[in-house]
């Protein structure tokens, strides 16, 4: 199915198939090769790009950069134009980049929130620190009601939750605003728009913090329509009723509900858990019985985490026959590498260090790895998809 998010390579002359799935700011590269394996000496890839309206092509160039004599690093064609320097002065550019598309997710629904004066926004957060965020809960006045985790440091005095919650009662109401942790914390990250016109809900991972916009390997997940928002608002009302976990894990919103998406079987459960309603073992069966051909995924912990999970993705893993691929914020020990025709190890984020390159595109909104920006590349598929590129003598 070719749309404005897929796009297939139509060289026919080329050895491989190909197909461009577009996501927000990077896009994911598939190849297949179209007759049996490939040959031995068949050693990798090269992908060459033309700017608008530019009259050649250039190599996608490795990100990395190595630096000179003088200690100078050249980050290519593409980086020109946007070279920070690492005190970072342009910081309203860096901003961006470093925050990437959650903290642009997050920001668009609140800025849309603001201009729907008959939308009502309800937040659940854990870390609440960021002042860009802040200020805009702030600009909602009594249309924001909000959960704000009290759990340890965050209700320490002095804590920037504490100092959050105070200016919210006021610009919200004391009524509006509650603080709450559920066993050991209230671990949710999730604002809820609900207007006539705009309904809305970000959720996901990412905290409304420094930390957790700039620094971790958070995602946001962004969802629209009415099914979504009523998904998400029933499960607010709970927390805000429900100061223990058992009474919580004993209301529907502990167990599935249909998101209602078109085309896609989506269903969203929400935590604590009662033991009788505990998803982690049906998640875990799902992951060994089903997955047929490919694997994708992203898991916090992983390598401290034991349990069906764990085991699931570890035995996927070591099935030749699936592709698996995944994401962890730490080196995971206990699944290791595989034979060269089987699986990778779960990969995990490191610090950008030293003469590494700014990421780069038209604007500065992208952030992290080889990437490929829809407004800023233009890609010649009979170019790309060459057999000049796979030249074996």
């Amino acid at each position: 199915m070719a749309s404005d998010f897929q796009v297939s390579g139509k060289n026919s002359e080329a050895l491989f198939t190909l197909k461009l799935h577009r996501g927000d700011g990077m896009t994911l590269i598939a190849m297949n090769w179209k007759k049996g394996r490939p040959p031995s000496e068949f050693v990798g890839f090269a992908i060459e790009y033309k700017e608008p309206e530019g009259d050649r092509f250039f190599a996608l160039k490795n990100r990395l950069g190595f630096p000179a004599k003088d200690g100078s690093v050249d980050p290519g064609k593409a980086a020109e134009g946007l070279d920070f320097a690492p005190t970072h002065p342009k910081a309203s550019e860096a901003y961006r980049w470093m925050g990437f598309e959650a903290r642009d997710a997050i920001l668009e629904t609140l800025d849309q929130a603001i201009a729907d004066e008959k939308s009502k926004v309800f937040v659940v957060a854990y870390d609440l620190n960021l002042p860009e965020i802040v200020s805009r809960l702030e600009k909602l006045g009594k249309r924001l009601k909000v959960i704000i985790d009290d759990s340890k440091d965050h209700g320490e005095e002095g804590s920037s939750e504490n100092e959050a919650a105070e200016r919210l009662m006021a610009s919200a109401g004391a009524d509006n605003v509650k603080r709450q942790h559920m066993a050991s914390l209230q671990h949710n990250k999730t604002i809820v728009v609900d207007g006539s016109k705009l309904k809305k809900v970000v959720c996901g991972s990412t905290n409304f913090s420094w930390r957790g916009v700039y620094v971790q390997s958070n995602n946001a997940l962004v969802l629209q329509g009415k099914s979504a928002v009523k998904q998400f608002l029933a499960a607010f009302q709970n927390y805000w009723l429900s100061d223990e976990a058992k009474v919580f894990g004993e209301t529907d919103c502990a167990k599935w509900g249909d998101l209602d998406l078109p085309d896609i079987d989506a269903q969203v459960s929400f935590s604590p858990h009662a033991t009788k309603n505990a998803l982690l073992k049906k998640v875990a069966d799902d992951i060994h019985d089903k997955t047929t051909s490919c694997l994708f995924y992203s898991l916090a912990f992983l390598y401290q985490t034991p349990g069906p999970i764990f085991d699931a993705i570890k035995k996927v893993t070591e099935d030749d026959a699936i592709f698996v691929y995944g994401i962890s914020d730490r080196e995971v020990g206990g699944i290791d590498l595989q034979k060269p025709d089987g699986n990778v190890a779960p990969v995990f984020p490191d610090t950008l260090s030293k003469n590494v390159p700014e990421p780069f595109s038209e604007e500065p909104t992208g952030g992290g790895g080889i990437r490929i920006h829809h407004k800023f590349l233009v890609i010649d598929f009979d170019k790309l998809v060459s057999t000049s590129l796979f030249d074996r003598d």
